[in-house]
């Protein structure tokens, strides 16, 4: 819910949507769905409660959780600042929106951790948080975890392939796509 949150606050609040990239109403349809179905399959899969159990318990917390919340919390901060740096590239001292065209994005967490792509890799690492803070035994969460990454790959690479041939002459080629240091 928080990741939720979050995105919903970024998208609405922090973006600047290009209006060269339209997505249609299937789309947005199809996007709905998916996150329907994470939601469903986190609860599905989730800590079974019956009239004895408790709620939420503090003690139950372990490493596991406490790794998964500082992944969580470091992947958001990342994407939101990537989401901001991307909003500013096409706003003035201001804030005024004067642009909606694409630029290179050469500062901020695209330079930092040297990808083309640093908020996709921050939301593989969210939903892989969640992952962590499941456990293994989760089947459904590790499909959708996979998918993800595999969606988030994809669009790495265009993004990283689009990067490449339209700013030419100003990126930089040895940037990695959506994996630090590796990919």
């Amino acid at each position: 819910m928080c990741h939720l949150i979050c995105r919903y606050h970024q998208c609405v609040f922090i973006s600047v949507h290009s209006w060269k990239q339209v997505v249609g109403p299937v789309w947005i349809a199809v996007i709905y769905v998916n996150q329907v179905a994470y939601a469903v399959s986190l609860v599905a899969e989730g800590s079974k409660m019956d009239e004895t159990s408790e709620c939420f318990s503090l003690s139950k917390l372990n490493v596991r959780h406490l790794v998964a919340i500082i992944l969580f919390a470091l992947a958001t901060n990342v994407q939101y600042k990537t989401f901001a740096y991307l909003a500013s590239l096409r706003r003035n001292k201001a804030g005024h929106v004067v642009t909606t065209n694409y630029k290179p994005p050469n500062a901020g967490m695209f330079q930092q951790l040297n990808l083309s792509s640093p908020h996709y890799f921050a939301e593989i690492v969210i939903y892989f948080a969640v992952l962590v803070a499941m456990g293994t035994n989760c089947l459904t969460w590790m499909t959708v975890t996979y998918c993800v990454a595999c969606h988030m790959t994809y669009l790495a690479y265009v993004t990283h392939q689009y990067y490449l041939d339209t700013f030419s002459n100003v990126y930089p080629k040895h940037r990695n796509i959506i994996i630090p240091f590796l990919f």
